[in-house]
């Protein structure tokens, strides 16, 4: 199992709506990118509508939408104003045979307090390239390093150090992961996690997130498919962990989403009976656990903790639909719904980021199983 985890000119919201978060007195808005898909295709595996990847603490949003079989995967910008910048890789390629299903387009992941996006585009072949945008700037396309076969970025800091995965070709097989670092001078460190598989299926190593300092969090897999979570520091220094409560079976174990200023990684793990469990690793190594109410711990994940100390993540219901939960640094909880959302299995509301302003950027999926984006500030 991968964790799988999955940008244009000024157009205004397509869909606004307000609420009340069940005791937050939040507000919030509901939005689309215009052309957005409003049902899914037939036989296309691409998500239809708008998906929101990134939050910064200027509340600028990045994300990609999804049109129809003639269109690739298109990303945008949406600022704290409300406009919306359509972003597209000069690079990026156009669907081929398979339509929508076949991912091409362009794919933002990140965006730092600076306004630099990162991400990635897939041509038509499809191969996978990096990305880097800055303001009114124009699109620095790149393979980390030079002549891998593709490069996904993940993440970007304050100092504009870049880290994601890339596949680099074996001998004996089509390739192999390797996190990489790529520093605003240009250069390059690609590595792998000590105790990662370098063949099979799922090999190799990925960094998804980067802090302040450079110090990186990712995930790898053994031998027998179990994923497992480190942190490789700025100086090159590898920590790898294990998360109490992780599974052993293959398929299991436990993956990373972030490492935040203080050297705190937050992710989620599933057991062996594949339930899910977020976990808190602190700076020490000591781990600390995220409790719901009764009822509210079905599956359970964490996505991400601002520098206050409040965390964002999601439940699901007995029926299997998504909720929004913000865990106060004070101990109190907020929970949100979007009143647009479907109820049924893998419908609902899914927040991305929380930022350290107090707003929560995410998507929700209707009842028709297309995404829109939201943005909520939280309450005093």
């Amino acid at each position: 199992m991968k964790l799988v985890f999955a940008l244009m000119l000024v157009l205004f919201l397509a869909a606004a709506a307000s609420a009340t978060a069940q005791g937050g007195g939040a507000k919030y808005e509901n939005f689309s990118i215009p052309g957005a898909l409003t049902a899914p295709l037939s036989g296309s595996y691409a998500l239809p509508g708008t998906l929101v990847q990134d939050l910064n603490d200027g509340g600028q949003v990045v994300g990609y939408y999804t049109a129809n079989s003639s269109v690739p995967t298109r990303g945008f910008e949406r600022n704290s104003n409300g406009k919306i910048a359509l972003l597209d890789d000069p690079g990026a390629g156009t669907p081929i045979s398979g339509g929508a299903s076949t991912p091409a387009g362009t794919t933002p992941s990140a965006i730092n307090i600076s306004g630099v996006i990162v991400g990635s585009f897939a041509t038509s072949v499809p191969v996978n390239e990096a990305f880097l945008l800055k303001p009114q700037g124009t699109f620095a396309n790149f393979f980390a390093p030079a002549g891998s076969y593709y490069t996904q970025a993940f993440s970007i800091n304050s100092a504009g150090t870049i880290t994601g995965r890339t596949g680099i070709l074996g001998p004996n097989y089509l390739g192999v992961t390797y996190g990489f670092i790529l520093g605003p001078n240009g250069q390059t460190i690609t590595f792998q996690s000590p105790s990662a598989s370098t063949s099979g299926f799922l090999n190799g190593t990925t960094s998804l997130s980067i802090n302040r300092s450079g110090d990186t969090t990712g995930y790898y897999y053994d031998a027998n498919y179990i994923a497992h979570s480190y942190i490789r520091s700025a100086d090159g220094t590898f920590t790898e962990f294990e998360v109490p409560g992780a599974g052993t079976n293959s398929y299991t174990g436990a993956w990373p989403i972030m490492i935040d200023d203080s050297g705190n990684v937050i992710g989620f793990y599933y057991d062996n009976a594949f339930t899910s469990h977020p976990y808190i690793r602190l700076a020490d190594g000591s781990f600390t656990q995220i409790t719901l109410p009764p009822g509210m711990n079905t599956q359970v994940f964490v996505n991400w903790v601002n520098r206050n100390g409040d965390f964002t993540g999601t439940y699901t219901d007995a029926n299997g639909a998504f909720h929004n939960y913000v865990s106060l640094k004070n101990g109190h909880f907020l929970f949100f719904t979007d009143p647009e959302a479907g109820t049924s299995a893998m419908q609902g509301t899914v927040p991305v980021r929380i930022n350290n302003a107090g707003q929560v950027a995410g998507y929700y999926i209707d009842a028709n199983n297309v995404y829109h984006g939201f943005l909520w500030t939280i309450g005093d």
